[in-house]
């Protein structure tokens, strides 16, 4: 195996003599090469690193770099935007908006990467109390995407009435109900607004504690009707889900990659984070169990193995990369790292492309939902799909029950494998 090391990383990268005293004679050698041989080292391919080392002559072209630097975030967008009007002038006809996107994205890892790219960071009013409100919630074992969640409401708000030139001692509903018509006004769905006006009530109620908020005002804190009932479907057809599922193929790796994720959703009602830290240790084979760390409920649910996951999955296991990864599905390409929500809406979509579907909700959710709305078809309860789902209250199941809700069963015990 080839050994790559600084200082001699160029060569082995380029055969003719005139490529290689290119790179050597452009400035900045040592820090392009420290940055090419991270890159090998974590896995990607020559061919990659080939291309990047020519990426990064333009980019210290550029940027002008005869010495690297501190670049502002604001600097860097503005040398690539200089450069990209140069470029059209001496080319009208092409475009070339990619290309720069590309060499701008690449040197920001470039610099990320030596420590010397300053991102603008954005000013938080009242940061000190937005903390302490993180932590007295994370305190109560929120999961970590109910806490992000809660700072960016509660962010915006606190961010929305700095410009009033308040202190938080003279918070009051109608700033409440001023945010609110300021929110409606730009185009906020009644969802987004209830989840907002939640936020901000769970904070108004640690401000009563904490004694900077007026005793009792989180009672008049009244959240928008979101009419989940009546919302559109947000999810897919069945008879959809399963013209997916049947136009997938394990020719290759990526075919039996998105066999096994796509099944696993279908069955199983996933969230998108929950099959992003799946783990080979969360099935048991001799039990045919899986075990599910739900994303917004704290304890694990169980559940039986069907043997057509089993088999999928197992056959992607016998073909996933070798690489340190913990977690189960890991990118196509290396370097391999865990495949992420932003991966997993991606696959969704080229999948139904595939097949014709270019219209509505393309991701994971989409098929979630369409599970939820077939069990309920089925004859399962509201109470046993929240169950069923991982949803912490039965009202969340709501937005599922697209038909008479007088037709759904009361509570009872049900046999997961039938349902299955």
């Amino acid at each position: 195996m080839t050994t790559f090391d600084i200082g001699g990383v160029i060569p082995q990268l380029f055969g003719r003599k005139p490529t290689i005293a290119k790179h050597m004679a452009a400035s900045l050698l040592k820090e392009r090469e420290q940055f090419l041989v991270h890159l090998l080292r974590r896995g990607v391919s020559v061919k990659f690193v080939r291309l990047t080392s020519l990426y990064l002559l333009h980019i210290v072209e550029i940027l002008k770099l005869p010495q690297l630097r501190t670049i502002r975030r604001e600097e860097l967008a503005a040398a690539f935007r200089r450069d990209l009007a140069r470029r059209r002038r001496l080319n009208p006809a092409l475009s070339l908006i990619r290309s720069s996107q590309t060499l701008e994205h690449l040197a920001m890892r470039w610099l990320t990467f030596h420590g010397k790219l300053r991102r603008q960071r954005r000013h938080q009013a009242f940061r000190a109390e937005l903390d302490g409100f993180i932590e007295h919630s994370r305190s109560r074992l929120l999961s970590p995407v109910t806490l992000d969640h809660l700072r960016s409401h509660v962010g915006n708000f606190l961010r929305w009435y700095s410009q009033r030139k308040r202190p938080l001692s003279k918070l009051g509903l109608r700033d409440v109900d001023r945010f609110v018509l300021a929110r409606r006004a730009n185009g906020w769905s009644a969802i987004s607004l209830n989840t907002m006006v939640r936020a901000v009530r769970t904070f108004f109620r640690y401000g009563e504690e904490r004694g900077w908020c007026k005793p009792g005002i989180t009672q008049g804190i009244i959240t928008p009707n979101r009419a989940r009932v009546q919302i559109p479907p947000q999810g897919r057809e069945w008879d959809e889900v399963k013209q997916l599922l049947k136009s997938i193929t394990e020719s290759d790796l990526a075919g039996i990659r998105a066999k096994a994720i796509i099944y696993l959703i279908a069955t199983y009602g996933l969230r998108s984070r929950e099959i992003e830290r799946l783990t080979v240790l969360d099935f048991d084979w001799n039990k045919k169990i899986l075990t599910i760390r739900r994303s917004k409920r704290g304890p694990a649910q169980r559940y039986p193995l069907l043997h057509d996951i089993a088999r999928y999955v197992l056959r992607y296991i016998k073909v996933r990369p070798m690489c340190s990864c913990e977690q189960l599905f890991v990118t196509l390409n290396p370097p391999y790292r865990p495949v992420s929500r932003k991966g997993l809406g991606m696959l969704l979509r080229h999948r139904f492309k595939k097949i014709g579907i270019t219209t509505g909700r393309l991701g994971p959710h989409s098929i979630r939902h369409a599970r939820a709305t077939q069990l309920l078809h089925k004859g399962m309860s509201l109470n046993q799909v929240s169950d069923f789902l991982g949803h912490r209250c039965l009202d969340a199941t709501l937005i599922y029950a697209k038909f008479n809700l007088k037709l759904l069963k009361p509570v009872a015990d049900f046999d997961l494998g039938d349902l299955l």
